[in-house]
Parts: C-alpha cells; structure tokens; sequence
C-alpha cells in the first residue's frame, strides 16, 4: 500500500486500492480508498481521498461466485442427463422399431460401453 502511494506521488497520478482488515473482534473488513493526488501552485504535493467499506459488495461478489459455479455444475449435470436420456430413447425406439420389424415379442439393444455417448 505504502509503495502505490510513493509511486502515485511520483507520477503525479490518482489510484485506487482495494485491501483486506482484520477487526479487533476478527470480522474481516473489505476497504476501499480512492485517492487523487493533487498538486498546488507551490508545487506542494497532497494526497485527497476517501475510504469506504467494500464488504458487503465483497461478500455479494463471493456469493455470485459461488452461485454461478453451482448454476454451471448443475447445466452441466443436465446436458449429460439429458445426452443420457435421448441416448436410451432412441435405443428404446430401435428396440421397438426391431420388434415390430421381425414381429418379435421382446427386443434388446446393446452397444459397447466405449461407444455410448457421455
């Protein structure tokens, strides 16, 4: 932190940081400090800005994180379940097309488990 401020009084330019505390009761704080680096007609450098708690924006960050993994996993849970699905009904309609074909009175369909769709 201390070397972005040296740096941005350097380079004459504004920054913004975001960072971490650690309370006294130990709840974790999110900050962020928007800072613009102003310079007056003596040449004198100052350093203007403000503080705000981020946490709650944080904390709102993680938990779409994590909802949007979850929502993902699931999706992908039910493109296979679905592949699965279309998988044993089309066998199913071949096994009945093949009964009625030959007049059968029951029907299997088999394929090599290295053949099945995933």
């Amino acid at each position: 932190m201390l070397r972005s401020r040296q740096q941005a009084i350097l380079e004459k330019k504004n920054f913004v940081q975001e960072f971490r505390m650690t309370t006294a009761e130990r709840r974790v704080l999110w900050l962020r400090n928007s800072v613009n680096v102003v310079q007056d007609e003596d040449g004198l450098i100052r350093l203007q800005g403000v503080m705000v708690n981020i946490t709650e924006l944080k904390e709102a960050e993680q938990a779409l994180r994590e909802e949007s993994r979850t929502l993902e996993r699931s999706t992908a849970s039910a493109l296979r379940w679905r592949r699965s699905w279309i998988w044993k009904s089309w066998c199913k309609v071949v096994t009945e097309a093949g009964k009625e074909v030959t007049g059968a009175e029951f029907g299997a369909f088999f394929v090599p488990t290295s053949q099945r769709p995933r």
